[in-house]
């Protein structure tokens, strides 16, 4: 699972960024913490390939991931 995200993550650093500016617009329904990370990614883009590391202990941020894919 880590080895894809990764990938992606090399391969498609942009579309990750567009789809963290996506969520920003449902950010009101989520979690606080998942708000802030997002809030985070958004803006520290350099930060990203931590932040999917802390995001794949939680089957939440996989998911999110995943559909981000």
């Amino acid at each position: 699972m880590y080895v894809l995200v990764k990938d992606f993550y090399k391969n498609s650093r942009i579309n990750m960024w567009q789809s963290f500016q996506k969520k920003s617009i449902i950010m009101l329904t989520m979690p606080k913490k998942l708000d802030i990370l997002l809030n985070v990614a958004a803006k520290e883009v350099s930060k990203q390939q931590k932040l999917i590391k802390k995001m794949l202990t939680t089957t939440y941020y996989v998911d999110i991931i995943i559909k981000s894919l």
